[in-house]
């Protein structure tokens, strides 16, 4: 049998229509938020260069567990506060949390180096405990001849001015407590190895 063309240019024309998710005629934003994405930078945070000393925790040598500069860029009206996420991403470290800020203000786009622990983490922002035990930023520590260790940094962009997360969590815990209030994000990525 043979399909005329007309038939043939409407069928595929459905077919196309149907594939590139068509959205309501009513004007909302029906996008998911893992298709929306922040812009993270972090100056020291390089491909070809593990992260500087300084960063790591203050019992390598040299270490001193000073927090990493980031900016972001690409937030929406709807947010209304960010959460900061840094963890090591490692086989052994099974997502070991390095610095978890809550209810920063939607208003603040960086955190300055070194502003963990200090009066230049933003005003009304919460620095909950690492998993060293310590509240704020907690550097790289990685077990000698582990390896390379990748860091990643993850600002999320959230429809909530708090949340209601205090002590010590765990990623998995944490992205629970905000799955349904994540509006946006973006990451980063630094390496350290000891």
């Amino acid at each position: 049998m043979q399909i005329k063309k007309p038939v043939l240019l409407m069928f595929v024309s459905f077919a196309l229509i149907i594939s590139s998710g068509c959205t309501r005629d009513s004007g909302e934003d029906t996008s998911d938020a893992a298709t929306k994405t922040l812009t993270i930078t972090c100056s020291v945070c390089r491909e070809d260069r593990e992260l500087p000393v300084k960063h790591a925790f203050d019992q390598v040598d040299a270490g001193e567990n000073v927090s990493l500069p980031l900016n972001w860029t690409g937030g929406t009206d709807e947010v209304e506060s960010y959460l900061v996420l840094m963890t090591d991403e490692h086989e052994i470290a099974d997502d070991f949390v390095h610095w978890l800020v809550v209810d920063i203000p939607a208003s603040v786009t960086e955190l300055a180096e070194g502003a963990s622990g200090t009066d230049q983490m933003p005003a009304d922002s919460r620095e909950l405990t690492n998993d060293f035990g310590l509240p704020g930023y907690g550097g790289p520590w990685p077990p000698a001849g582990s390896g390379k260790h990748v860091y990643r940094i993850t600002v999320y962009g959230l429809r909530v001015p708090t949340v209601s997360l205090t002590g010590q969590f765990t990623k998995a815990e944490v992205l629970e407590e905000i799955k349904d209030t994540i509006i946006i994000s973006g990451s980063v990525t630094g390496y350290f190895e000891l």
